[in-house]
């Protein structure tokens, strides 16, 4: 094996890894967006007795909120890992 193939695959194995770190980053920070989501609507259902159409309304601004969050911080960062960014990375964290 040459040393541009090991070069390569260490590349590619270093990129796999930071996939996953942006993914599990990106899944922790969905689940406290819908933790946190979900608190505020129930809270303000509790405060103030609504009728079936704010619960709609809040519902949707959750279910909304989620799929951006889920576009711009999973799906965004698991797009944009490319070999240039990953060999930047790794000589930005240890050159």
């Amino acid at each position: 094996m040459s040393a541009r193939e090991q070069l390569f695959r260490y590349l590619s194995e270093a990129e796999r890894r930071y996939r996953t770190l942006s993914l599990v980053r990106g899944g922790a920070l969905v689940l406290l967006i819908a933790v946190v989501g979900t608190t505020l609507a129930v809270a303000g259902l509790l405060a103030r007795p609504m009728g079936i159409g704010a619960l709609r309304v809040l519902q949707f601004l959750l279910f909304f909120s989620l799929g951006l969050a889920i576009a711009y911080l999973v799906g965004m960062p698991l797009f944009s890992w490319t070999r240039r960014r990953t060999a930047g990375e790794l000589e930005r964290r240890s050159p």
